[in-house]
């Protein structure tokens, strides 16, 4: 993560984390800051500590945020450390700092105990993180004091990010947001879009700085039907009540343009060419009721054995998930085809059960994304 007017992130070790259904899992081997890659998240710890954690959802909390006005500026953590001793925190925010006259003394990390809400004056407030030292933990993350009522409310300079899921039937449906930067929205996201059929878009999504209380227009190309063309980001929405723009484009020949601008200053934020190979095949997505009962690696098993050609890393994950075994991993990396590889593969992959399944899914999909993206939006085979 990088803003122009911000800079770039501090610097920490990163480390990629363990997923098990929604919980993270970090195992941190020495003394030292380190960064999740996924959640951003980063723990200054002070021996080898293993910390365990979930992106919640603010939703039950928000009648508390309301009672003491305060802004979400964002995610929430749930988190548990299993072993060792971790002296500071840097939770994530997305306010932009130098962004505009940004008080941040206003900033306060909610923690959330025994059903009570607790504000706590962070150690330091820093571009992308807020600090706290000698944390203890519950559900926790960054919020914002409400300066003035109603109107007179200042705007909120913001980190954001333009998120598009495509899906085709009879033409091209695209449903484009603006939204902060916050892991657990776009986990959201992704998840209510996945189930109603719709695949990301894979193109940068970070904005120039954005603001609350604003107007973005978005624009396309004359053929497109867009509804609505303005946008306004928010904070406080429930994921599956967010707020987006339908595109529809009754076919693609070539590549299009599509433009998200400020209504105020007319200043682009964000801008992307979609050529027709970025929005998957023209078949009609698979629907749930043809795919009930068989996984997505079971159901797409010869397509994936045939068309996969970034193996490695997939069974780097796999080892390093515990799901294959030193000697499975051996096995299966002998084998001198990426045709081969997988096929081996498949001969463990009949052992396993969904979890497993889904965490080889989650794999092909980080390194394979165009296979996998076609193969979503291609019909079940026979």
């Amino acid at each position: 993560m990088e803003c122009e007017i911000c800079g770039e992130v501090p610097e920490a070790t990163e480390v990629h984390p363990r997923k098990f259904d929604d919980t993270y899992r970090l195992e941190l081997p020495y003394e030292g800051r380190f960064r999740c890659s996924e959640t951003g998240i980063q723990f200054c710890v002070e021996s080898p500590t293993f910390i365990e954690f979930e992106l919640s959802s603010w939703e039950e909390y928000l009648g508390y945020l309301e009672q003491y006005l305060y802004h979400i500026v964002g995610p929430l953590f749930n988190i548990t450390i299993r072993y060792g001793r971790v002296s500071a925190v840097y939770l994530p925010h997305y306010v932009c700092l130098r962004g505009g006259q940004v008080d941040t003394k206003r900033f306060r990390v909610a923690h959330y105990k025994h059903g009570n809400m607790v504000l706590e004056t962070p150690a330091a407030v820093q571009p992308f993180y807020v600090v706290l030292k000698e944390p203890t933990f519950s559900p926790i993350g960054v919020v914002m004091m409400r300066t003035l009522p109603g109107i007179f409310r200042k705007k909120i300079p913001t980190h954001g990010a333009i998120l598009i899921y495509c899906r085709y039937i009879t033409g091209y449906t695209l449903h484009l947001y603006l939204v902060p930067q916050d892991p657990s929205l776009l986990k959201e996201l992704h998840k209510k879009e996945d189930g109603s059929g719709f695949s990301w878009v894979a193109k940068p999504p970070q904005t120039n700085t954005v603001y609350s209380r604003r107007r973005y227009f978005v624009g396309g190309p004359e053929t497109a039907r867009i509804n609505p063309r303005d946008l306004k980001l928010r904070f406080h929405d429930n994921p599956s009540m967010y707020p987006y723009s339908e595109i529809y484009l009754l076919d693609v020949t070539d590549e299009i343009s599509l433009t998200v601008r400020c209504t105020q200053s007319q200043s682009a934020i964000w801008d992307v060419l979609l050529r027709r190979e970025d929005l998957g095949s023209r078949s009609r997505p698979v629907t749930k009721a043809a795919s009930y009962g068989q996984h997505f690696v079971d159901r797409h098993r010869e397509a994936l054995i045939s068309r996969t050609s970034n193996i490695d890393p997939v069974l780097d994950y796999l080892l390093s998930d515990f799901i294959l075994t030193q000697e499975q991993y051996d096995t299966v990396r002998s084998k001198g085809t990426p045709q081969e590889r997988m096929r081996q593969l498949y001969a463990h992959v009949r052992a396993w059960g969904d979890p497993e399944k889904h965490e080889l899914y989650q794999a092909l999909k980080s390194h394979n994304r165009a296979l996998i993206r076609d193969l979503q939006c291609s019909p079940s085979p026979q």
